[in-house]
Formats: C-alpha cells, sequence, structure tokens
C-alpha cells in the first residue's frame, strides 16, 4: 500500500497489479475534486460577504446618515425651513483657493459656500453647527465631501462662522433656505461629466470596488490624489446624462458623486 497526501487529503491507493487501480489517475481525481471545493467555498465566501455589503443602509428617514453610499437628497416638494440632513461637516481652505470647483465657479475659500455630495448648485442651505448652537447660510457650489461619514464641506468662511476650524468637523444639521436650483457654468470650458463613486484610504478596498465594477462591464478610473485611491467611471457629455447614471446605478455600497473634468 502507498500512502500520499494531496491537498490535506490522505490517499491510499492498492498498487499491486491484481488491484489493477491507476494509482495516479486516481489521486488526479481527488486533487481535482479538491480544487472544485476550494472553489465552491470561495464563492460562498464571496457572495455572503457582497450581501452583507449590500443590505447596508444609507440615510435613515430623518435625514441623518448612518453608513456609507448616501442617496441623492430630494428638495423638489420640500420648502423652506425643511430639514433635509443631519451628519458630520468638514472644511477646506487654502490648499484648493483659487481653483475650480464642480459647478464651473473658482473657490473662493472666504465665500460662504459648501460642497455636498448631491444637492443641486445653488441650492442655499442654514447650516447649524448642533456643538455649539451658531449658524450659517451657504451656497452649494461644489462636490464633496469624499471622505466616509460626511455630508458637507464648508469654506473656510463658513467654517469660521460656524466655529469649525478649531475642531475641523461638527455636527451639524441642514435646513433648506432656498431652492434656488442653477446649472453647472461651463459654456467655454472644454472636458467631460464622470462619476466619482468612492474614496478610499487602503488600496485593497478602492482595487476591491475597481474589480467589482470592472466585472459589471463598467469603464472604471482608478486614481491616488492627496492621500485617498478615488475610484470614477463613465465619461459624459452633460450634467444630465450622469444624473440619469446615477438614477441606474443600483449598488447602496457606492457612492455616486458628480464632476466635470476639465481637458
Amino acid at each position: 500500500m502507498i500512502v500520499e497526501v494531496y491537498h490535506d487529503y490522505e490517499v491510499t491507493c492498492a498498487t499491486t497489479l491484481d488491484a489493477k487501480i491507476d494509482f495516479y489517475a486516481y489521486c488526479q481525481a481527488i486533487s481535482v475534486e479538491w480544487v472544485m471545493r476550494q472553489r465552491l467555498i470561495n464563492i460562498i465566501l464571496l457572495l455572503s460577504a457582497f450581501s452583507l455589503q449590500c443590505s447596508r443602509k444609507d440615510v435613515d428617514r430623518g435625514g441623518n446618515i448612518k453608513l456609507r453610499g448616501e442617496k441623492p437628497v430630494v428638495i423638489s416638494s420640500s420648502k423652506k425651513g425643511d430639514l433635509l440632513q443631519s451628519g458630520t461637516a468638514s472644511w477646506y481652505g487654502p490648499q484648493f483657493n483659487g481653483r475650480q470647483t464642480a459647478s464651473g465657479e473658482r473657490f473662493d475659500m472666504n465665500a460662504m459656500t459648501a460642497a455636498h455630495k448631491t444637492l443641486p448648485f445653488g441650492t442655499v442651505l442654514r447650516v447649524v453647527n448642533r456643538d455649539n448652537g451658531k449658524e450659517a447660510i451657504v451656497r452649494i457650489n461644489d462636490r464633496g465631501p469624499f471622505i466616509k461619514g460626511r455630508i458637507i464641506d464648508l469654506s473656510k468662511g463658513a467654517a469660521k462662522t460656524l466655529g469649525v476650524i478649531g475642531p475641523g468637523t461638527a455636527h451639524v444639521s441642514l435646513y433648506l433656505y432656498e431652492a434656488n436650483e442653477t446649472r453647472s457654468i461651463r459654456p467655454s470650458t472644454k472636458g467631460h461629466w464622470t462619476i466619482q463613486v468612492g474614496s478610499y484610504q487602503e488600496f485593497e478596498r478602492a482595487r476591491s470596488v475597481y474589480v467589482r465594477l470592472e466585472g459589471y462591464g463598467m469603464n472604471v478610473e482608478l486614481m491616488r490624489h492627496d492621500g485617498f485611491y478615488r475610484i470614477r467611471t463613465g465619461r459624459f457629455r452633460t450634467e444630465k446624462e450622469a444624473e440619469r447614471f446615477c438614477q441606474q446605478l443600483k449598488d447602496d455600497d457606492l457612492g455616486c458623486w458628480i464632476l466635470f473634468v476639465p481637458t
């Protein structure tokens, strides 16, 4: 008798002529069975992880961000004073001052503006800092923030008014002040629209999302900027086309932030 180990299987095979057992063919069959079993286990684990991710809920009925992948905040049926969202605010300033925002305007860090992931450009909000009670009126003219758990990026001027400069972040509530929607200011700028679906500090997390989207047959771009790995997809001629694509993106684990990329 001969005993050999194949992938943690202990295989005992008769090798006498009378037995007429093809040892190597038998062991090869066992090896193939092991490989198929491992593949099945991997598929089950992958489907389980994907199921857990897709079961995440992003925004509750009160407008509070619970996890990630926020859905668009709809203001068509909202009126002045309505609570739109609550969550964490951050701010951005000198390193972006003078740069072009997603709306086409030049960023003025001292102006009372802010970046939001989905609210239409031109929307005016009353932002209340729940940590200290301070308030500010800001206008949305940019997209962001691209960090998990944050709902609005304030300009330095707005952050100063709200007392956010020192701590860096604050718990805020966003109330509709004026639904003065404006389209992007880009009549003479060449470029295209794209959608950013995620921003990650860990490369492996970004890579897993990249591979998953490629598996859907999507044209995906992975880039590193300001210490984050950002994943973008699509090249659209108009912002409206990008918005339609966002509405068709049925994946709760992904964000949908529309950006303009000048060329």
